[in-house]
């Protein structure tokens, strides 16, 4: 039986309670199942490695440009060619590439993929611009403001402890045009850092964007959790800083908005450095996978607001690709809701990699490794 048989449908019941409220007079029903979570029929290929080009890659965040298009942000990316069912040792190692899903089709569409340099040697889509923080970036997310494409990513700087330094806003004027004639600036934030950072997910409910980040706590007890940000659209597009950002923060055991990233309050744990909010317009419902790295769970959370109270996480999927015979981890969890069809259906990915070494990626066994998956999870209400 081939290893890819060993991924299908996965069925499972599990029941989120979140606490009730009401809207219009309408009572909202308090439970939510999880009634299944399968690798996906219709996207489970759309990110497979290319026979030459693009060999595989991590955060795979999605963010419609029209109702036709989507940029994909992805991560640290191989190039290079396939060798039958194994990566060429003979590839590109950079730090990030570009997708370009068109959805104008049937499903699953097409995916083009974007970097720079030539055929000698591959460089990464966002060249490290002298002046900003860090040696390189990660792109995490992005959101649609107006006709401009605004990128959020973490300057990584290398060869320290502290290698997340700051965040790095990338602002493309032009995202409808073809990747290669993007014009576009980069410029520092001035927040977060390796402990705390603030652009793990990003929803828009005019006129704010909201931002849910991480934050290592001091209290032992606690890992780290997820909190939360904001910012005016208007203030994005105006070009402000991190003077601008906003963040819900404890006082008196009370949620209120401060000017500054101090006595935050902890929306649920673990907090991750990259998930998605997915809101459900029909049961008014948010909902945001989370993970640890090193186990092989999907969890999912949900509330009626962004501000909390979340439900206690709950498991939804055991990552099969744990099984391989090298230690590996799983993170960068995301829903794609542009993607989903009927209520309580989200579209979401997951990336591995292998942990210590590469070399098990050059692999038969490695194949299968460090590229996102697409599974399907249905939702029903009591």
């Amino acid at each position: 039986m081939s290893r890819w048989l060993l991924l299908f449908p996965i069925g499972i019941f599990v029941s989120l309670v979140i606490p009730s409220r009401a809207l219009a007079g309408e009572a909202i029903p308090s439970s939510f199942h999880v009634e299944s979570v399968t690798v996906d029929p219709v996207y489970h290929s759309l990110l497979i490695p290319e026979s030459t080009g693009w060999l595989g890659s991590d955060a795979a965040c999605s963010i419609p440009t029209s109702s036709t298009r989507s940029v994909w942000l992805f991560g640290d990316t191989l190039i290079g060619s396939l060798e039958g069912k194994r990566r060429s040792r003979d590839f590109d190692f950079i730090n990030g590439t570009i997708g370009i899903q068109d959805r104008s089709g049937d499903p699953p569409g097409s995916m083009t993929f974007f970097w720079k340099g030539d055929s000698e040697k591959a460089i990464s889509f966002f060249p490290h611009e002298e002046g900003t923080s860090g040696h390189l970036y990660w792109t995490t997310l992005g959101l649609m403001l107006g006709d401009e494409l605004f990128i959020y990513a973490y300057p990584i700087k290398m060869g320290t402890s502290e290698w997340i330094s700051d965040t790095t806003l990338i602002r493309v004027s032009n995202p409808q045009a073809s990747p290669p004639e993007w014009e576009y600036t980069i410029r520092d934030l001035g927040i977060g850092n390796t402990r705390q950072g603030f652009h793990s997910a990003v929803y828009v409910e005019e006129p704010y964007a909201y931002f849910l980040g991480y934050n290592d706590f001091e209290d032992p007890s606690h890992t780290r959790g997820a909190v939360l940000a904001r910012i005016k659209t208007a203030d994005i597009v105006a070009g402000k800083g991190g003077e601008a950002y906003e963040y819900w923060c404890e006082s008196d055991g009370n949620g209120v908005w401060n000017q500054e990233p101090e006595n935050l309050k902890n929306l649920f744990e673990p907090g991750v450095t990259e998930t998605g909010l997915q809101y459900i317009q029909e049961w008014d419902l948010f909902v945001c996978p989370i993970y640890s790295p090193s186990d092989d769970e999907i969890l999912l959370t949900a509330s009626r607001e962004l501000t909390g109270p979340w439900c206690d996480p709950v498991s939804i999927y055991r990552i099969p690709e744990h099984e391989v015979s090298f230690p590996i981890i799983s993170y960068a969890v995301r829903p794609h809701p542009e993607l989903s069809t009927k209520p309580g259906e989200i579209i979401l990915t997951y990336n591995t990699n292998a942990v210590g070494s590469t070399d098990p990626l050059f692999t038969e066994e490695g194949y299968e490794i460090y590229w996102p998956r697409f599974l399907r999870v249905e939702m029903v209400v009591e």
